[in-house]
């Protein structure tokens, strides 16, 4: 099996456990599931190290997940120090 269909079976198994789990809690806020699924994201890359043929698009999509990642987190966390 090649590294990028590994990552996308990988991917694809984290992130359905991980909504279908939020699900059946009852979650319904969506900066739960966004996070969750970047982390599935990141996770997946760490175990496969799958190749990319464009590196520039990747890696303008790793800035602009770990800004999203940020800010929710940074939000999450000033509304359970400061709420």
């Amino acid at each position: 099996m090649k590294k990028t269909d590994l990552f996308i079976l990988l991917y694809t198994i984290l992130s359905s456990l991980s909504n279908i789990w939020l699900t059946a809690l009852g979650e319904d806020r969506w900066d739960v599931y966004v996070v969750l699924n970047i982390l599935s994201f990141y996770i997946s890359t760490a175990v496969t190290r799958p190749a990319y043929s464009k590196r520039s698009y990747y890696m303008l999509l790793n800035a602009i997940m770990i800004g999203v990642f940020t800010i929710l987190v940074a939000k999450r966390v000033y509304e359970v120090l400061y709420a």
